[in-house]
This record gives structure tokens, C-alpha cells and sequence, in this order.
């Protein structure tokens, strides 16, 4: 899907940059909390005693491995649901939109880094990101527009 033209600078100036991209970093900072515990969620230990597995049991009647992977699973379905609005949302913008969010969002890049990628001028990359973040913020109703708390 093609996206729409990015914001003018007259558009973007309806809004309130600073609270609108601190909005869409409050809805993006529990994704990167549940990738990082994905990631971190480790099995349990293979050398138990039998006399511990049978403790265990009998108090809880899950496994501490059964434990271990309906914690897993439950945190890649909510990764997987974020993921699934993030990309329907980046779906509905420009190409340069969407590298310069991702690049900023999921690799960690500065506006310098993604004046290489994007090969454009710093003014211009400054452009991109804020149509991207204010249009994202359009998409989940966060954007705060001048005067507005």
C-alpha cells in the first residue's frame, strides 16, 4: 500500500511535537520491555532432583517447564499483538516514513544515521520524523495538538 504525503511543515505545526512523541515512547516502551523479558525468559534447570520435581508437584500442578513455556507463549502473543498494530499503522505511511520510524524505533539509529540510510539533509530527516510520529500518533489517537495537556 502506497501512504499518504508526508505532513507539511504548516500541519506539523498544528501539533505539539514534544507531548505527541512522548506519547507514541509511552506506547512503544512496553513492547521493548516484553522483547527484552521474550528474551530473558529461561528454562528451568535440567539437573533437578527428583525430590524437588516431586515437591513441585505437589504444589503446583504445573511443571516448572510446563511453567516456563505458557510464559513464553504469553509473551510472544503480546509481542505479537503489538507488532501486528505497529505494522498496520507504518503500513499507511510514506517509505521514507516508515525507515526513518523503524530506524529510530527498532535499531536505535540517531536523525545523523538516518541522513545516511535515507541520504537525505538533516533538515529534511528532521521533516520525515515528525510526519512519521505525528501521523503514527493520528493512527493511535495520541497526538496532542497545541494548546492541548
Amino acid at each position: 500500500m502506497i501512504g499518504f504525503k508526508r505532513l507539511s511543515s504548516e500541519a506539523i505545526s498544528k501539533y505539539n511535537y514534544v507531548a505527541t512523541k512522548k506519547n507514541v515512547d509511552r506506547f512503544m516502551d512496553p513492547l521493548y520491555e516484553l522483547v527484552f523479558k521474550y528474551k530473558n525468559i529461561s528454562p528451568p534447570s535440567i539437573g533437578m532432583r527428583i525430590r524437588e520435581v516431586n515437591i513441585q508437584h505437589i504444589n503446583n500442578p504445573l511443571s516448572p517447564v510446563e511453567n516456563y513455556v505458557i510464559k513464553k507463549i504469553d509473551t510472544e502473543e503480546q509481542v505479537k499483538e503489538y507488532y501486528e498494530i505497529i505494522q498496520t499503522i507504518l503500513k499507511n505511511l510514506r517509505e521514507d516514513e516508515q525507515i526513518c520510524f523503524k530506524s529510530i524505533y527498532f535499531d536505535g539509529l540517531t536523525e545523523s544515521d538516518c541522513c545516511e540510510v535515507l541520504n537525505v539533509t538533516i533538515n529534511t530527516i528532521s521533516a520525515i520524523r515528525k510526519s512519521a510520529t505525528i501521523k503514527f500518533a493520528l493512527a493511535l489517537d495520541i497526538a496532542v495538538l497545541k494548546g492541548e495537556k
